[in-house]
């Protein structure tokens, strides 16, 4: 795969964008070609303007990716292998009359109309990009910029006496009046790194602090900037992403910056937030972390989780999947042929899903086979599941390009591994498979082809006090999945906590692992909110606490019904909802679990503060969680934790067990409690409850996670690891 990056000639003073695509093509696999094309000419010139657009559709080749400021470059540029990225549209809102219109069609309108894709680096950039080009929302992929591998933690003892604030940037949007209104006062040593106007020189001299200024500085430079200061402050009105933020937080420094989009999305509560339209509220919040000292070590210890959302790993997969839409992608129009590496845009994908039941497994399934051919059009999905009467779920939503067939074999230990070993490999072989993805868990035994293996089961991969979990079953299990990857391109897992579990199994399996997180339920088109269940959750009380999940020993029901005995004993109009059906149990495990939660509850006395909802489809869950004040997850061990990103994604607080899987899902998007301590889970519940503060901050937390969990992109990640296992099979 060739992408050509189509860039700025780099100006002495700004840098900043070849500096995020430098660390993107670092982060890429090997066997993308990555190739760099400078315009000749910067600026708006028309002539030199016409004379790049010319000379780079010259030099244009495979996948060309114009990473922002010369956005007219589309113009001659094949429409169909081209992604466009836009930083912002702050020259919208500060550029008047002409110039403003001949930007709004020269940079973003005509561009937009010429590119396959447009990348944005935040979510309030896309929608910009929307409301003033008219681009559908399909057309645009949102990507963050990555955190340069050179910002590392570098401790150092804060100097609360005279503390060293550092600010990256001294234009008009990044507020400098204002802060330094702020700190005036405040004894400190104000570090601006940027070019001033005289003006802000004056005003820094009115204020009387101690400043000093750094301009044109090296990477090098700016990352001893942040080593050396204190405190960042980012107080800036306008972003199209905000990299001085995570940048901070990759070093451990506190931070104070705007309580405006995008910074408020891309701190993910790893900043004390300010109106940076007032040195009032800048000056508090900047007093708050110089004095707490508390406060301010719980920002670096959220900033250190925060900024792993933003790697170069990370982000380099995301652009490496939306390389794929375009590399695999069908020819649009009548007469083009794409040139892909592969079958000219064509893949076939034989997923294995004999051995999948129901119950996660099975929604994971059938959102991916919704997704997966949307993000991927021109490919072919051969899925194999065990016929209706062996399982629990429906066949798949009918798609294009998916193609469903059954096998009886994988309904019994030695079927399954005939199925395995012998006609899984030869399915393969006979239809021209480019990738087995092997979706139940468990790889191929034999056979040549590409494997990649989606590994949802966690307790196969459990030991120490875990180990009561284990049967023959999932002994069985975890052999079969050790003695099998060796034939395996890569495992994907949903969190890293199941990674590291599979490399503590086998340490030679840690660069074979790519972590893609589970995502909320496509609620099906069957899926409804019944009236009856909407007055039903109406005739609650509040508050309400719910638990999502069905009965199993392992989801932990019974402490928190304890748990909610303490509750309702301190908040005796609190109601807890569970999704467990008492009524018509759907096998005789499930009606022996619900029968003893039952005896549970009136052993607690917490029978009358129970609500017993039944079995919930995606809607109902949906609605649920969105009108409810507190979602608690207590399960003991977890491959993901679904309920816990629906919450997130629902808008509703989370208290969850202090468990890897937990943490891995929520972040700091949750109060993390013992799961075996009903008292604590009691306790946990009430913080809540009693202070929105909490629930205000949880839900901040959460914004900034949450487009994590949307299939659309999960899709799109899976997708990438499956166009890698068959490239790489390629190249031999």
């Amino acid at each position: 795969m060739i992408v050509t990056y189509l860039q700025r000639r780099p100006f002495a003073h700004d840098f900043s964008i070849e500096r995020v695509f430098s660390t993107v093509r670092r982060a890429l696999p090997s066997w993308v070609e990555c190739r760099v094309r400078l315009c000749r000419y910067n600026g708006t010139n028309p002539v030199k303007v016409a004379y790049n657009i010319v000379d780079v559709m010259m030099r244009q080749a495979g996948i060309n990716h114009i990473t922002g400021d010369i956005s007219y470059l589309t113009l001659l540029l094949r429409k169909r292998s081209t992604i466009l990225t836009v930083h912002d549209c702050g020259n919208s809102v500060s550029l008047k009359g002409w110039r403003r219109r001949l930007y709004r069609w020269w940079w973003l309108l005509l561009p937009v109309r010429r590119s396959a894709l447009v990348t944005v680096i935040s979510e309030r950039t896309k929608q910009e990009v929307m409301q003033l080009t008219g681009c559908p929302e399909e057309k645009i992929r949102v990507v963050p910029d990555p955190v340069g591998e050179e910002f590392q933690p570098f401790p150092r003892e804060f100097r609360a006496e005279t503390p060293v604030i550092l600010q990256v940037g001294a234009r008009d949007n990044k507020n400098l009046s204002r802060v330094a209104a702020a700190l005036r006062g405040i004894p400190c040593e104000f570090h601006v790194v940027g070019r001033l106007r005289e003006a802000d020189r004056v005003e820094l001299d009115r204020t009387g602090i101690r400043y000093r200024i750094s301009r044109e500085l090296t990477d090098e430079q700016v990352v001893r900037a942040y080593e050396e200061c204190d405190l960042v402050v980012f107080a800036s009105t306008y972003e199209g992403f905000g990299m001085p933020i995570v940048e901070a937080n990759a070093v451990g420094r506190p931070l104070v910056t705007s309580n405006l989009e995008p910074m408020v999305s891309v701190a993910g509560g790893a900043a004390c937030l300010v109106d940076p339209y007032e040195s009032e509220s800048i000056r508090s919040g900047v007093l708050r972390v110089i004095q707490d000292s508390a406060y301010r070590e719980e920002l670096i210890r959220r900033g250190f989780e925060n900024v792993k959302r933003f790697s170069p790993k990370a982000i380099a997969e995301a652009y490496l999947g939306i390389y794929g839409e375009l590399a695999f992608a069908p020819a649009t129009r009548q007469g083009e042929a794409a040139a892909p590496p592969l079958k000219s845009g064509m893949m076939t994908i034989l997923v294995d899903a004999v051995g999948i039941r129901g119950h996660g497994g099975a929604a994971i399934l059938c959102d991916l086979l919704y997704w997966l051919p949307r993000v991927r059009p021109g490919w072919s999905w051969q899925v194999v599941l065990l016929p209706r009467h062996l399982r629990e779920f429906d066949d798949p939503i009918p798609q294009e390009g998916v193609e469903v067939r059954y096998s009886r074999f994988g309904h019994t230990a030695v079927g399954r591994l005939i199925w395995l070993a012998l006609l899984l490999p030869f399915r393969a072989r006979h239809i021209g498979a480019d990738v087995v993805f092997s979706f139940a868990n468990l790889p191929t035994l034999l056979g040549a082809r590409p494997n990649v293996v989606y590994l949802h089961q966690a307790k196969a991969l459990r030991s120490g006090s875990h180990a009561r979990f284990k049967s023959l079953r999932t002994r069985l299990m975890r052999f079969v999945i050790l003695a099998g990857s060796r034939r395996v391109r890569n495992f994907i897992v949903q969190t890293q906590a199941m990674a590291d579990a599979l490399s503590a199994a086998d340490d030679s399996l840690a660069k074979k692992t790519v972590v893609v997180p589970g995502g909320c339920r496509t609620a099906s088109p069957s899926d409804a909110v019944s009236a009856q269940f909407r007055n039903r959750i109406a005739e609650l009380p509040h508050p309400r606490i719910a638990y999502v999940s069905h009965p199993r020993e392992h989801k932990n029901h019974e402490t928190l019904i304890r748990a909610m005995a303490d509750v309702a004993h301190r908040m005796p109009s609190a109601v807890l909802l569970l999704t467990v059906e008492l009524a018509s149990p759907p096998d005789d495990r499930y009606r022996e679990l619900a029968k003893r939660l039952t005896e549970v509850a009136q052993e607690a006395g917490a029978t009358g503060r129970i609500a017993w909802l039944g079995i919930l489809n995606g809607a109902e869950v949906e609605y649920l969680l969105r009108d409810v004040d507190v979602m608690v997850f207590p399960s003991l061990a977890e491959s993901f934790g679904l309920p816990i990103a629906e919450a997130i994604s629902a808008n509703c607080p989370v208290v969850a067990a202090d468990l890897p899987y937990a943490r891995d899902v929520a972040g700091d998007a949750a109060i993390y409690v013992d799961p075996k301590d009903s008292g604590k889970i009691a306790d946990a519940i009430m913080l809540v409850l009693g202070s929105e503060d909490v629930r205000q901050g949880l839900r901040v937390a959460g914004t900034a996670i949450r487009e994590r969990f949307s299939y659309p992109v999960i899709a799109n990640r899976i997708a990438a690891v499956l166009e890698r296992a068959a490239l790489c099979s390629n190249r031999g």
